[in-house]
């Protein structure tokens, strides 16, 4: 019979920094239940401000990507919740206006023009070890089909693209380690308050401070090259992305 944890009392909720998503705090029974699930079978954890720590509370216990699955099963979580899972936390997604969905719109057209044998998808999850994030835009390998039983993984992913408005700075920091530490060969934060998209390519994988080792930023007067593979397969024009003035 294993050991529920005592959830701590809770302490002042730590200050979410300018342009993160908010996190998704679990309630006292949630965690109860994720116990009584098999999801948590470790002794020494402890809930505090709604996050499951290791005794002491300096350690973040995260949350896998089987737990997470296995959170929805049970009902903690409901399939269409606005939430991501992003390095082992759950965090809100944030609201996308209409400045941003018009830029999405643009790109995902142009890209799957260029792409006609590609999956072009717009805000599907995608699956990692500690993540399942739902970037603006997926580009992976098809057939049409291939993603009926699963989301599409690092190895199926040619590019990933996030419209960033509010939320650039998580885009070029958090999310931009987690999508290094998968392997994602080739991802672009396009700014809108800078009106410059930034392209990363050649990622660390896994390592203690994952990141792209080469970057190149775009603007107005640039185009962008669509690759696979290495390979060239056609070009976007910066300035026709971005909302007008």
């Amino acid at each position: 019979m294993s050991v529920i944890p005592t959830p701590q009392a809770s302490l002042r909720p730590a200050a979410i920094p300018l342009g993160e998503p908010p996190i998704r705090h679990l309630l006292v029974e949630e965690y109860q239940r994720m116990y009584e699930a098999g999801i948590l079978v470790e002794e020494g954890l402890e809930l505090l401000n709604g996050v499951i720590y290791y005794k002491g509370g300096r350690r973040l216990r995260p949350i896998g990507l089987e737990d997470y699955h296995r959170m929805l099963e049970i009902g903690i979580l409901n399939e269409g919740d606005a939430i991501e899972l992003i390095d082992g936390v759950m965090r809100f997604k944030m609201t996308k206006g209409t400045r941003h969905e018009s830029t999405v719109d643009k790109i995902a057209r142009r890209l799957s023009r260029i792409l006609p044998d590609m999956m072009v998808r717009v805000q599907s999850a995608v699956s990692f070890l500690a993540h399942e994030p739902e970037p603006d835009i997926v580009v992976a390998v098809g057939p049409e089909g291939r993603y009926d039983d699963h989301h599409p993984r690092p190895h199926e992913i040619a590019l990933i693209v996030e419209v960033a408005d509010s939320s650039i700075n998580f885009d070029r920091g958090l999310k931009k380690a987690g999508y290094a530490n998968a392997g994602v060969i080739e991802y672009w934060v396009v700014s809108i308050p800078d009106r410059v998209v930034d392209v990363y390519t050649d990622p660390t994988g896994p390592e203690a401070r994952p990141l792209y080792r080469v970057m190149h930023q775009s603007g107005l007067d640039d185009s962008i090259a669509v690759r696979i593979e290495g390979r060239e397969i056609g070009r976007i024009e910066v300035r026709e992305i971005f909302p007008r003035d």
